[in-house]
């Protein structure tokens, strides 16, 4: 319990760095319709080895989780409890696909009951890190990095004084618009490959009530993609290309 105190304290002051840990889970390669989600783990810095995310699932161009252990829980007077993870890979692009928008949103629930005042609380935090390194199928010398924290329908943080309540939900999202992280850049062209790092991290801590809070289902990792269309010119060429088979046929 000491280390994982140690590390709320260092997860809430440096607003979750997003640093990977030792002892990896690796998924590998998860094919999709429009990409190709690449070396994709999970790990942790409170609890190593310890599968938070779970394996994805996939569904059209959406990786799909259902966390089997992702919580933190307080439950004697002037404890506190922190679980950091994160989740890390590439998306390549396939098909002539180009990675338009990446979003990422997630649900869960907290208790807070029980003999305490607001010291008794749970935090939520999550930063989403892209790093746009490929356009139009050619590396970038130097990546484009776009660092974006996830936005929750109310807290992130409540407290037993004026939260308290059984099993109430909450939910997040985040979204990386990455044609305008490119624009913005001074760059031209559409992404097709793209790294990523997802730090999620939950915090609770008692002064005498019950604090619990845990992720139940993270909704998907969705891409949003677009496929190449032909150029105005390489329209004209098309069209008259078109009109030449037509004077043949006559």
């Amino acid at each position: 319990m000491s280390h994982k105190m140690l590390v709320a304290f260092v997860i809430l002051t440096l607003s979750f760095a997003g640093t990977s840990f030792a002892a990896p889970i690796s998924y590998g390669n998860v094919n999709a319709d429009s990409v190709v989600y690449q070396q994709l783990f999970e790990d942790s810095a409170t609890d190593p080895g310890v599968a938070l995310y779970g394996a994805p699932t996939v569904s059209g161009d959406a990786l799909l989780f259902t966390p089997p252990s992702f919580s933190a829980v307080a439950s004697a007077p002037f404890t506190m409890d922190a679980t950091d993870g994160t989740f890390a890979g590439y998306v390549n692009a396939i098909n002539n696909s180009r990675i338009e928008e990446m979003v990422f949103t997630e649900r869960g629930d907290f208790t807070l009951a029980g003999v305490g005042g607001a010291g008794t609380f749970v935090q939520i935090g999550a930063t989403f890190f892209v790093d746009i390194i490929q356009l139009d199928g050619f590396d970038l010398t130097v990546p484009i990095e776009v660092t974006q924290q996830m936005v929750f329908d109310s807290g992130p943080l409540w407290n037993l004084a004026d939260d308290g309540g059984l099993v109430v939900p909450f939910s997040g999202a985040v979204t990386i618009d990455i044609n305008q992280a490119i624009i913005d850049a001074g760059y031209f062209g559409q992404a097709t490959k793209v790294k990523f790092s997802l730090d999620n991290a939950l915090f609770a801590m008692s002064d005498g009530g019950y604090a619990y809070i845990k992720k139940k289902d993270i909704d998907g990792f969705s891409i949003v993609t677009t496929t190449d269309i032909p150029e105005p010119a390489t329209m004209s060429l098309l069209a008259l290309g078109g009109l030449a088979m037509l004077k043949r046929r006559k």
